[in-house]
């Protein structure tokens, strides 16, 4: 995904407290995602999603 600089990528169960707590400092940076409703469903996500674009480079799916 243009602009991203994660170094640990994951989704599902580690957008939780948990991994926080155990992985400690190590999960600086980490990034996690849930699914949610589409972007063009929402206000303002078409505007979003242009400007990310437009910023990065990319479109982010």
């Amino acid at each position: 995904m243009p602009g991203m600089k994660a170094q640990f990528l994951a989704g599902g169960g580690v957008a939780d407290v948990n991994f926080l707590k155990l992985a400690g400092p190590a999960a600086e940076g980490a990034m996690a995602w849930e699914n949610g409703p589409s972007l063009q469903s929402l206000p303002g996500g078409n505007g979003f999603a242009n400007h990310y674009k437009a910023r990065f480079g990319g479109s982010m799916a």
